[in-house]
């Protein structure tokens, strides 16, 4: 007599592997050398929001701080752009920060990448994280490679997660 179906997946092979830009323009140049298809890029997109946080400031600090959107927003777009037309073959999504969720902490990454047997070599910053939950939105029961992309101009802010999933690149 039988109970139920049990189903045993695969244990996958799963790296997690992340890039950090000195500039955008070393990202630029990165991505137009890349010789394969990522499964899936998933890429945070700040003009899908389009809020301000702090509203009680200088008039410079302001005008600061809309500068540094303009910049992100830029940024983003055009990441997007790019991908779109060098990566055809691949699925391609934007979402906003607030889509993307809140921030995770260093503990709550390891925790993350534990539950899902995903290998990384060091520690994580900010960004990293970001990246690493874009490339999850993206992440399928699939070999290949799953990108996470976190835009930013700011220096060192560029950063790509890329989750490899029974292969090497």
């Amino acid at each position: 007599m039988t109970s139920g179906i049990a189903t045993l997946k695969k244990r996958r092979k799963v790296k997690v592997d992340f890039t950090v830009f000195s500039y955008y323009s070393d990202f630029l140049r990165f991505i137009m050398n890349v010789k394969y298809s990522p499964s899936s890029i998933v890429i945070e997109n700040s003009n899908l929001q389009a809020s301000v946080f702090n509203y009680k400031a200088s008039k410079s600090v302001l005008a600061k701080i809309a500068r540094n959107v303009g910049q992100n927003q830029a940024c983003s777009q055009i990441t997007i752009d790019l991908c779109k037309e060098l990566f055809i073959d691949s699925e391609i999504h934007d979402i906003s920060p607030l889509d993307k969720g809140g921030k995770w902490n260093h503990e709550r990454f390891v925790m993350e990448c534990m539950e899902r047997n995903h290998a990384y070599d060091n520690k994580s910053n900010q960004d990293q994280r970001d990246a690493y939950k874009l490339a999850l939105i993206g992440l399928k029961d699939d070999s290949g490679v799953y990108w996470g992309i976190d835009p930013s101009f700011r220096n060192k802010g560029m950063v790509l997660c890329q989750i490899i999933v029974d292969g090497n690149v």
